[in-house]
């Protein structure tokens, strides 16, 4: 009777926490008015003015002349590097101009990834820390991949970034090997963080590996500045596209048209046409929401499980007395396990905040710093 009563709880206990953080997910939570805590966040959101196209996005469609662009592609099987102005482009090839009468014709096949922008500047800077990321992984880092890729191999205590797959999504975390065989690596990410990492061995694409924990750091520096210059998620509805949202990156902001990078490929679309547009805030892990969710489940089933009979000395005898002190005990547990479970649960779940702006009013720019760099930066007006 103990065990199915427990049982029972449990279930009940999952029936109330699964609903309300799947919910939160899977949908996407509906764009709020601008107020004056989110405006400050918006001024504060840096640059995301260079758009990087690489893999299936590597759309040459997307691309115009006019922008600025920084090639990587291959040339007799050797990895190269060009930067200019795109003077021509079309499905098959890119033309860009670097400057002193010099140019390069590129092949769409020869090209690794590119990245673009409006402006000189956004480009520089993507460049800078491209080549700092790189420098460090060439003198202080070990890339392993494909026939390299050997986990025994690797050392517990090295510092690792690992490139894998889960359920067919690509992912990547940082972070110091605690252990490791032939058949997964698990990592911690932090120092003194009580969170582990399990990954197949089967699943990793790439490890890169640092013996020193400043090098990583740097090469995390770089990549992040890498990161923090791509173009910001943008959601939008046009009368002349379906009436479901258009979620991708923004490309490029011209005083007609706005253009992002979907799953559908680069769309150009007219201010005009836009009738409603916002800008992604970042996303968020559920933890606290599913941690409350939890407790409070949890206290719940603490309330449906608890003898309260006893109080009322209702009941009698050494078996009643036995099953009144198996039921406190798994009404003791039912409050801490639930608090677990609803916090695990909102660990994995995510949502997205998203603002509404004017499609008129939002821009995208590069900026001088006050330490002679230059910031990236985008704009709305309310």
């Amino acid at each position: 009777m103990k065990t199915g009563v427990f049982i029972q709880t449990t279930i009940l206990l999952i029936e109330a926490i699964s609903p309300s953080l799947a919910a939160a997910a899977t949908e996407l939570p509906g764009a709020q008015q601008t107020d004056p805590v989110v405006e400050r966040a918006i001024q504060r959101l840096h640059s995301k003015a260079v758009t990087v196209l690489r893999g299936k996005e590597l759309d040459l469609k997307a691309l115009s002349p006019g922008l600025y662009a920084y090639l990587v592609f291959n040339s007799n099987e050797v990895e190269n590097a060009a930067m200019g102005r795109i003077v021509n482009c079309d499905s098959n090839r890119v033309v860009i101009a670097a400057g002193k009468g010099t140019g390069w014709e590129i092949a769409r096949q020869d090209i690794v990834a590119i990245a673009v922008a409006d402006n000189p500047g956004g480009i520089e800077l993507w460049r800078m820390s491209r080549r700092e990321m790189l420098q460090v992984q060439e003198t202080a880092m070990t890339v392993l991949s494909g026939e390299s890729l050997d986990p025994v191999k690797l050392k517990i205590g090295w510092h690792v970034h690992v490139d894998y797959r889960s359920n067919g999504v690509r992912r990547s975390t940082t972070g110091v090997i605690i252990r490791r065989d032939a058949n997964r690596i698990v990592i911690r990410p932090g120092k003194k963080s009580g969170v582990r990492w399990t990954i197949r061995s089967d699943d990793v694409a790439r490890i890169i590996v640092a013996r020193k924990r400043r090098d990583m750091d740097r090469w995390q520096r770089a990549r992040q500045a890498m990161r923090e210059l791509q173009g910001p998620r943008v959601r939008m509805k046009a009368s002349s596209t379906s009436p479901e949202w258009v979620t991708g990156r923004l490309i490029r902001s011209g005083q007609d048209t706005l253009e992002i990078l979907s799953e559908r490929g680069a769309e150009r679309i007219p201010r005009a046409l836009v009738k409603d547009l916002e800008v992604s805030m970042g996303r968020h892990r559920n933890t606290i929401k599913g941690m409350g969710i939890g407790l409070v489940s949890g206290l719940g089933a603490a309330f449906l499980i608890y003898p309260h009979d006893i109080i009322n000395n209702d009941r009698r005898g050494k078996v009643g007395e036995r099953e009144d002190a198996d039921r406190v005990f798994y009404a003791v547990l039912a409050v801490p396990l639930a608090t677990v479970c609803g916090t695990l649960v909102g660990v994995r779940s995510i949502t997205e905040k998203w603002v509404e702006v004017s499609p008129s009013r939002i821009n995208l720019n590069v900026s001088p710093t006050r330490n002679n760099g230059l910031r990236a930066a985008i704009s709305f007006e309310f």
